[in-house]
């Protein structure tokens, strides 16, 4: 809401100006930039709450169970001290890559979704087709207007009661 509002002021700028409510549009800027931050700042701490969470205990413990792994495997053929040492510095850069990880599937899933209801559409049934009767006669034809004007009489108009009228027929 906040960049579209903010298009809408720009656009409409003139019009606030003319109608001097320059400081009504000012607050609601404010406000809706107000809104904005409080919910980039709970998403902001959303995100940092789970990165916490994945990297400090779930990919952590990942690490730890590997580790406790390694050790009581160490002395079969299958571990070696440097397979040991690849896979714990792989685990280590895991924690750095799981959060882009879930950003990237977040970002699937939610274009997903907008592909999925791209084909919902395809497959949404067609609303039936509305007739408009043909005039056969020309009598019906006649009942209809030959030309489009429109005669204004004594009209007068102004913006604000307190403003000088800017439509007022001329005698």
């Amino acid at each position: 809401p906040i960049l579209s509002s903010f298009s809408t002021f720009l656009q409409g700028l003139d019009t606030i100006r003319a109608f001097e409510q320059v400081k009504y549009f000012i607050k609601g800027f404010y406000e809706n930039n107000e809104k904005f931050c409080k919910t980039m700042y709970c998403q902001f701490n959303i995100d940092r709450l789970f990165i916490i969470y994945m990297t400090g205990f779930v990919v952590s413990g990942f690490i730890f169970l590997l580790g406790v792994l390694l050790v009581t495997l160490r002395e079969t053929k299958f571990v070696t001290p440097e397979i040991a040492g690849l896979l714990l510095a792989y685990a280590v850069s895991l924690s750095f890559r799981i959060f882009g990880l879930f950003f990237t599937t977040a970002q699937v899933e939610r274009l997903m979704a907008s592909s999925q209801r791209c084909i919902e559409f395809l497959y949404l049934e067609a609303q039936p087709c509305t007739t408009i009767d043909i005039i056969d006669s020309k009598d019906e034809l006649n009942k209809w207007p030959g030309n489009g004007d429109i005669e204004f009489k004594a009209v007068e108009m102004q913006y604000r009661p307190e403003l000088p009228k800017v439509l007022r027929e001329e005698l």
